[in-house]
C-alpha cells in the first residue's frame, strides 16, 4: 500500500540524514538496501531524491557491485521518466553477476520493450530469462516460482498487446487473481486496460 511506502521512505530519509548508512558498504547480495531505497523512493514519486541518493551514496557501495547497482538505479529512473530507449541502453550495461542483478535488469528491460511495442525483443528476453532459470539452481525456489508466474503474466500481456489473444482471456486470468499481478507495474498496466480502479 502506498501509505506504507510513504512511511518507509520517511524512515529511510531520516536515517540517512542522521548518518546511518553502513549497510550500504557491505556486500550483501541478494539483500540490497541500495536497490530497495531506490525502488521505495521512486514508488513515492521522489525521483529527484533518488538521483541525489545515487550520486551521494553509490560511492560507498562495494566495488564489485557498484557500477551494476548504479546502472540498475539509473535504468529505473529512465523508466519512471518514460525514457525507454535510454532505460534499455543503461540496463544492458548491467553485468548480471548474480541473480538479483540479472532479474532486475531483465524484467525492467521487458517493461521498456513493452512500452516501445518491441514485442519480438520482449519475447526474446523472456526466453533468455527462462533459460537462465533452468541453468541456475542456486536461485531460491520461492523466487524462482514467483518469477515464473511473473513471466507467464508478462507473456499474456504481450500476446494481448500483439492482438494474439482475446480480451476475455487476459480479463478472466486477471479477474481470477483480483487484478493483483506479480508486480506492481503489471498490476497497473492491466488495471488501465480493464479500467479497474487502482
Amino acid at each position: 500500500k502506498l501509505e506504507f511506502y510513504i512511511e518507509l521512505f520517511k524512515i529511510i530519509d531520516e536515517k540517512l540524514k542522521d548518518g546511518y548508512f553502513d549497510e550500504l558498504k557491505t556486500p550483501n547480495i541478494p539483500v540490497n538496501n541500495f536497490r530497495d531505497y531506490v525502488i521505495i523512493g521512486l514508488r513515492v514519486n521522489k525521483t529527484e531524491w533518488v538521483k541525489k541518493f545515487i550520486k551521494e551514496y553509490s560511492v560507498y557501495l562495494p566495488v564489485q557491485y557498484r557500477q551494476d547497482d548504479i546502472n540498475l538505479a539509473n535504468g529505473l529512473i529512465a523508466l519512471e521518466e518514460n525514457m525507454f530507449e535510454e532505460a534499455i541502453a543503461v540496463l544492458s550495461k548491467v553485468k548480471k553477476k548474480n541473480y538479483i542483478h540479472y532479474l532486475d535488469s531483465s524484467f525492467n528491460m521487458l517493461r521498456a520493450y513493452y512500452k516501445l511495442n518491441l514485442f519480438y525483443d520482449a519475447f526474446k528476453e523472456i526466453d533468455k530469462i527462462k533459460e537462465y532459470f533452468s541453468r541456475n539452481k542456486n536461485i531460491p525456489s520461492k523466487i524462482n516460482k514467483s518469477n515464473i508466474t511473473l513471466l507467464k503474466e508478462f507473456k499474456m500481456l504481450l500476446k494481448y498487446s500483439e492482438k494474439k489473444s482475446e480480451y476475455e482471456d487476459l480479463y478472466l486470468y486477471c479477474k481470477s487473481v483480483n487484478f493483483k499481478m506479480k508486480s506492481n507495474w503489471l498490476t497497473g498496466e492491466v488495471k488501465k486496460i480493464f479500467n479497474v480502479e487502482i
